[in-house]
């Protein structure tokens, strides 16, 4: 029975260090994986998005040097408008 106390004593702080050493392994590798997800999940986003957001700020510069705002598409027709160029009711 003293073998096993004196047994029991020395294995203690070394399964201790393990059972805390795994612990720790554990908790950094669900980070590391939780960190990876998102980055495969966000940063594809905001690569298209920045892409997106610069292609159409370049298609309204297109836009606005082809066409005129000044006019009204009713009023283009030959229809009565307001001074908005909103159609007037008679």
């Amino acid at each position: 029975m003293d073998d096993i106390s004196a047994l029991l004593k020395e294995a203690k702080p070394l399964y201790f260090t393990r059972k805390q050493r795994r612990q720790q392994v554990k908790k950094g590798l669900s980070c590391a994986a939780c960190i990876a997800f998102a980055g495969a999940i966000f940063i594809p986003y905001w690569q298209s998005s920045s892409e997106d957001i610069a292609f159409s700020l370049y298609d309204v510069a297109a836009y606005d040097e082809a066409f005129d705002y000044q006019g009204s598409v009713i009023k283009d027709m030959g229809l009565p408008t307001d001074d908005f160029g909103l159609l007037m009711v008679l």
